[in-house]
């Protein structure tokens, strides 16, 4: 089955079209506030500020911060969950981009290169956008391939890699900032 899932996924985000699929390494998958060393996948994830602090609510080791009512991202094992409520010790909170196989729309019309955390099913990737689009056009592209997805930080700390595979680049010079990680052991 999973099998025949890659395959699909794949050939519905074919290089020349909007978004490009990113397989996951196999292992665990976390979020931490610490950079992790020596991680098989490590991407940013929920937005941070220019003080380096967590925007919006999270979780980690089952003690909340900035607590508030959105839509959470919980991470457990090698799925995620987004739901109002908890569903693991650690998590954080970041824009919904597909939610329960609906796209959601957003009133920002700026254009940037977009990363999103997905899942259809069990399976769990990473989705990119080919080039600048909105929010809104990149939830359209998302939902074609996903049940559930949520924006990943993509903005001057969007440093990130896959295996020996740099992501962005150009982050490469402000990686030390970014105070937030969802990473694959």
């Amino acid at each position: 089955m999973r099998s025949f899932l890659l395959i699909v996924l794949s050939l519905l985000s074919f290089n020349s079209g909007p978004i490009k699929i990113m397989e996951l390494p196999e292992g665990e998958l976390a979020w931490t506030t610490e950079r992790p060393k020596n991680a098989k996948m490590c991407v940013p994830a929920a937005f941070t500020d220019l003080e380096g602090n967590v925007e919006g609510e999270y979780r980690l080791n089952g003690v909340i911060h900035n607590p508030n009512k959105r839509l959470k991202v919980s991470i457990c094992k090698d799925i995620f969950y987004v739901d109002r409520q908890w569903h693991s010790a650690s998590g954080f909170q970041q824009l919904v981009l597909v939610y329960n196989g609906k796209a959601r729309t957003f009133r920002d019309s700026r254009k940037f290169v977009r990363r999103a955390l997905c899942k259809m099913g069990e399976h769990v990737f990473l989705v990119e956008s080919h080039h600048r689009m909105t929010l809104t056009d990149f939830a359209a592209e998302c939902v074609k391939v996903s049940s559930n997805a949520v924006y990943l930080d993509m903005g001057k700390y969007g440093y990130g890699y896959i295996g020996n595979r740099i992501l962005s680049p150009w982050a490469l010079y402000s990686r030390c900032k970014q105070t937030n990680w969802i990473f694959i052991k």
